[in-house]
């Protein structure tokens, strides 16, 4: 028993008087560092989504949004997941937004997310784009999504608001915030 007390306090005298030491940290709550990024509008302003898919970091045209920059371009370098918060509200209960997740390496070449296959007139099944929708109806809605991205550095969401030339009160405003979810490494 004596042995193993004077190895004890060996131990702790080695650790502390070499510098070291060990130091137990507590994580309470999360275990990651959000930061947020907002796509389109702000929750005091929800801004119209583009009325046809736009395959770039960004858009303001006449026509896609009213008045409103859609940034479309997320840095997921280093990033696990991504959280969507998005508050939307359709021009009639039967409004769509559609948001195309695609993923890119060196910011240039993009690629559709794809998790689900259909299968055609012969027996070989081919990818289908990840393409999210939400029908918000005439109320606000808010809702949030959980997007996996670990070893992505670039993703883009391409957003597409419902807008049927027949309907004027058609199409979708929204207000849609991206919170990027670093690891939190001690």
């Amino acid at each position: 028993m004596k042995k193993l007390k004077q190895a004890i306090v060996a131990v702790v005298l080695l650790l502390v008087g070499s510098g070291g030491g060990y130091v137990a940290y507590q994580n309470f709550g999360g275990s990651y560092i959000p930061t947020s990024q907002t796509l389109l509008g702000t929750s005091s302003n929800l801004c119209k989504v583009p009325i046809a898919y736009y395959f770039d970091d960004s858009t303001s045209t006449a026509g896609y949004t009213d008045g409103c920059n859609v940034n479309q371009l997320i840095n997921t370098e280093g990033i696990d997941k991504v959280r969507f918060n998005v508050k939307a509200k359709g021009g009639t209960a039967t409004s769509t937004l559609y948001a195309r997740v695609m993923y890119s390496q060196d910011g240039t070449n993009y690629f559709d997310s794809a998790t689900s296959t259909k299968s055609g007139a012969t027996s070989t099944a081919s990818l289908e784009p990840s393409i999210y929708a939400l029908d918000p109806g005439i109320a606000t809605t808010s809702v949030s999504y959980l997007f996996d991205i670990q070893g992505v550095r670039y993703t883009r969401v391409i957003l597409y608001g419902e807008d049927v030339s027949t309907d004027p009160n058609d199409g979708v405003k929204a207000w849609i915030d991206a919170i990027n979810l670093t690891p939190f490494v001690r």
